[in-house]
Parts: structure tokens; sequence; C-alpha cells
């Protein structure tokens, strides 16, 4: 018997590359972005985008042809959205967290990009408000990646012989990407 799959209705905070601009670059494996990513998997619905910055969510409307938003409690009650995608600056996700979850609406799920947040008090913060709402909260991981699984699979099969050493080389900060390389190098050592 075949039942029909009621997609999840999703939104995404923040309109920058992991959204959906990323989308855009031939060089890339797709789908390489979160809107990407839904639009694949018929199990989610993408129904709104939403940035501080109203002219990246009128671009993205225009170019992922997904409706923008121009304030928070109309993204998630004119969407009922059940998924909500955090994709903003880590400095600035706990005052995100803080103001979509004071308005009533029907989160069950929320996705983060990694890092969670600048602080560890803040990472909590955040941690708490998802639990005192019944919440599931699920922070981004690279450690996921099919290419990292395979390489823990050949370190940990010894074929290689001792793992003695790995460097790791990051651009972009700690903050920005430098914490999936260390999240990495602790996960397949």
């Amino acid at each position: 018997m075949n039942r029909k799959i009621t997609p999840i209705k999703t939104v995404i905070i923040g309109c920058g590359n992991i959204t959906g601009l990323n989308e855009k670059d031939f060089r890339r494996i797709k789908p390489a972005t979160h809107i990407g990513a839904i639009k694949k998997n018929p199990n989610f619905k993408l129904c709104g985008v939403y940035d501080l910055d109203n002219s990246k969510s009128k671009y993205f409307e225009k170019i992922f042809n997904v409706k923008s938003y121009y304030n928070l409690n109309d993204l998630l009650n004119s969407t009922k959205a059940e998924l909500v995608v955090v994709a903003v600056p880590y400095k600035n996700t706990l005052n995100v967290f803080n103001n979509f979850l004071k308005f009533k609406s029907n989160i069950k799920y929320i996705f983060c990009e990694k890092p969670i947040s600048n602080s560890y008090n803040s990472a909590l913060k955040i941690a708490n408000l998802c639990k005192n709402k019944k919440i599931k909260l699920f922070i981004n991981n690279r450690r996921l990646d099919n290419g990292i699984k395979k390489l823990k699979n050949i370190i940990s099969s010894n074929k290689l012989g001792k793992l003695n050493y790995i460097e790791g080389r990051c651009s972009s900060g700690l903050y920005a990407l430098g914490i999936h390389l260390i999240d990495s190098i602790k996960y397949i050592s």
C-alpha cells in the first residue's frame, strides 16, 4: 500500500551562500545548498525565505522561485512552517532564535548551520529555548559528508598504516569554516 507523504513545510532564515547562492556555482556537486536539497527531496516543501536585508530575500524569490517575507511572524504563520532552517552568521543566531521563537507557530524542527553560536552560553540558551518549546534542534555537521565517511573508513581499516599526523588549513577563520575542519579531523582520527 502506497501512502501519500505530506511534505514538511520548510522555511529558511538567512539568504546567503549556503542557503542558495552556492547552487549557482558550476564547480560544486549538486545539491550544494539548503534550497537545492529541499527542492530535490519530495519530503520537504520550501514555503518561504527571510533575511534581515529585504533585497536579499527578494533576490532569492526571483532566482529560486520561492516566496520572500519581510518579517518573521508572517514567514512562520503564513506558511505554517514545521521546519525552520537557520543559516545566519553565528554571531546573530541567539538573537534570531529569540525573535522567531516568541511567535506562536507550528515549528517542530530547527536545522541550524554550524557553529550554532559564538559562545557556549548562547548555545546553551538556544538549546534550552528549543527544549522548552519541545522543538527538535539539529546542527549541520559535515562529518556526515560521504567523502569524510569514506576517509574515516580508510583510516579505521589501517589499509594505509597507522595515522600519525593530520594537517589542515582554513583561510576563512575558526568560526566560519575552521570549525568544520576541526570537527572533521576529530571525527576521522
